[in-house]
């Protein structure tokens, strides 16, 4: 079973004969909470995004992904976010550039993450697992990360995603400082 959807945004996908959709013609979204093997079995795009289901896609996110893969070196691609309470967006996180060491303390990528689709299926061959083995993204994106170069890895510092501020997120950010 094929975790992933098709962004909203995006014209229909041409398909095969077979039901495979063409390469370039979509931009999978697989999101993270649902993580699985078997996410990338079928999967002929170019790149494909990780982002959360508490959340949504800023509309430009598909067209300023691909303008960014159009370089054959980009390998993988993350972006700033924001969070939305309503249809106010507020708390932007500017995440900071690529650095292995600040990437090891912690997950600083979150979402949005574009990954070349080829890098997602060799990385998830290495890891070993079954189909339906769910996969820790934290330890993906760091085997990714080994494999290729910083100049493979791109921040684009564009808010191209925002995630849903509950109730339970205001307390628990303004507990932590985080509104100060």
């Amino acid at each position: 079973e094929l975790l992933a959807v098709m962004f909203k945004d995006v014209p229909p996908a041409a398909t095969t004969t077979d039901g495979q959709l063409e390469a370039g013609m979509e931009i999978p979204v697989v999101f993270i909470e649902e993580f699985t093997k078997g996410c990338a079995i079928n999967l002929n795009a170019d790149f494909v995004i990780f982002a959360s289901k508490n959340g949504e896609l800023n509309k430009a996110a598909p067209e300023i992904m691909r303008e960014i893969f159009s370089n054959p070196e980009v390998v993988l691609v993350y972006a700033d976010k924001d969070y939305l309470k309503g249809r106010q967006h507020m708390k932007p996180w500017l995440k900071p550039d690529y650095s292995p060491d600040t990437l090891m303390s912690f997950l600083y990528m979150g979402n949005p993450v574009a990954v070349k689709t080829e890098m997602l299926k060799n990385t998830m061959k290495e890891m070993n697992l079954s189909e339906d083995g769910e996969i820790n993204y934290y330890d993906f994106l760091l085997r990714v990360t080994e494999q290729i170069t910083s100049s493979q890895i791109i921040h684009c510092n564009k808010v191209l995603f925002s995630n849903y501020l509950s109730n339970d997120d205001i307390i628990r950010t303004t507990l932590w400082g985080a509104d100060e």
